[in-house]
């Protein structure tokens, strides 16, 4: 266990979390919470390209706040050593959509310019570091990553069409009323986007405790447009609710546990 005292023991690990909205902030406090954070030194960098005097105050109010239980991990507001030699990098940064019928593409223009002014024309030091994207509109933001970071494809990777996967089989499971020995697997293909493509022929239940083959799912028609009109819009439906997202936070953070848990 990685303590106050023996935290020069444990081994350090960068990350670097650009931009400290929702998304950032909430990756942030997963992290100190993940169940390696005890056997890691977590330098955490907060990278805010569009930081202002509100953004820097939060970022402070966190880091002061981790004083509380956290303090064999450190922390900095655009490090731009620590950046540069970063394990991990989740990308974050952009201007959040405000309104219900916010499509993703609106933020492109702001999200492009935060991965630019993020990535172009930067030295990374670490050959074996992994950028997490997340910004929206998540494909286009992945390949932009990529293309300005001039890093490989196997450094660069997107959570795709995930959160919408999850989605799905939430709206399944109520629809089928599924019981707990019981869970559904479903696929959605395509775009993190109105183009996004579930594929029904996938859904099928498994059991909850052995993971094996239980049956297939039918769908009628009209169930499955009930289901596409759900999924689709269920970020413009709750778009200022954090709990929906929850999932994708998690699934970062199980991403970056699974990463360390290699090198334990």
């Amino acid at each position: 266990m990685c303590g106050i005292m023996k935290h020069l023991t444990c081994r350090s690990i960068n990350i670097s979390i650009a931009g400290f909205g929702n998304v950032g902030s909430t990756i942030a406090e997963i992290l100190l919470h993940d169940r390696f954070s005890q056997h890691y030194h977590y330098n955490i960098n907060i990278m805010e390209p569009f930081c202002d005097s509100t953004q820097h105050g939060k970022v402070l109010d966190f880091m002061q706040a981790t004083m509380i239980h956290h303090r064999h991990h450190s922390f900095s507001i655009n490090n731009e050593e620590s950046y540069l030699n970063a394990d991990y990098i989740i990308h974050s940064a952009g201007v959040t959509g405000t309104g219900i019928k916010c499509d993703r593409m609106e933020l492109l223009d702001s999200s492009k310019t935060a991965t630019e002014m993020l990535f172009k024309n930067k030295k990374f030091m670490n050959p074996n570091l992994r950028i997490i994207a997340l910004s929206n509109p998540l494909d286009i933001i992945a390949y932009y990553t990529r293309e300005y970071s001039n890093l490989t494809p196997q450094n660069v990777v997107a959570t795709g069409t995930y959160l919408d996967a999850m989605r799905l089989k939430y709206y399944i499971t109520k629809e089928f009323n599924v019981s707990e020995e019981h869970d559904v697997e479903c696929m959605v293909l395509g775009e993190h986007g109105s183009d996004m493509v579930p594929l029904y022929s996938t859904a099928h239940l498994k059991n909850n405790i052995t993971s094996e083959f239980v049956r297939k799912l039918e769908f009628t028609q009209e169930q499955k447009d009930r289901l596409n009109d759900l999924t689709v819009n269920a970020a413009r439906k709750y778009k200022r609710s954090d709990c929906i997202q929850l999932y994708l936070y998690l699934s970062i953070s199980t991403y970056l546990s699974l990463s360390l848990s290699l090198s334990l």
